[in-house]
This record gives C-alpha cells, structure tokens and sequence, in this order.
C-alpha cells in the first residue's frame, strides 16, 4: 500500500521487503497464534486480492444495509 504515484521501483523494494518479513518462521508462527495466514504475494497478486476483497466486503455491506454513525 502506497501512494498512487508511488514509483514502480520503491514498490518493487516495499514489496520484497514485505514478503521476506512473511517469510520469518517467527513472523509466520505469530500470524497463526492470531488466525492469520502470511502469505507473500507479488505486486499483481496484491492489486488482484484487493480488487476481489473490495468487490466482496463492498457487497457483503450493501447487503446488510450497515451505515456509519
């Protein structure tokens, strides 16, 4: 996650450096203590997740008729 300017190189660095953090037994071990899965993903990969995620939860929130107070 960035700006949307971001350079295509600094999201290349933040993205390996996310992934190999991901990667840690310490960091995975954790993850699953909380009911997380670490699971490192390319730059396309993310932007494709977080397309889905946005379409399903935007759905899931239309349909429940939620509102912010």
């Amino acid at each position: 996650m960035g700006p949307g300017n971001m350079p295509p190189a600094i999201a290349e660095k933040l993205n390996k450096e996310i992934n190999a953090v991901l990667r840690r037994p310490d960091i995975i071990a954790r993850m699953q203590e909380m009911g997380l899965v670490a699971t490192p993903m390319s730059l396309a990969e993310t932007k494709q997740f977080l397309t889905n995620e946005a379409k399903v939860w935007g759905e899931a929130t239309r349909k429940s008729n939620a509102t912010v107070d």
